[in-house]
């Protein structure tokens, strides 16, 4: 498996499926910016809202297809 900050540089600005750590997950998300730097955070794009997800937080990300 890739370490995920190869993954999330390779899903950058696509539509994704994120495991988080906690169980949940978030389907058919645009992941608008990994995390860079001191934030540590991702931005994602879920339906029609802005979410922030800690990176520590998620254990998957994949690239999904549109339904």
């Amino acid at each position: 498996m890739a370490p995920l900050s190869r993954t999330l540089s390779a899903v950058e600005g696509r539509l994704v499926s994120v495991a988080l750590r906690d169980g949940s997950r978030l389907d058919e998300c645009n992941l608008v910016s990994r995390a860079r730097n001191r934030t540590g955070t991702l931005w994602l794009f879920v339906d029609g809202e802005d979410f922030f997800v800690r990176a520590d937080d998620v254990i998957d990300i994949w690239e999904t297809v549109p339904s």
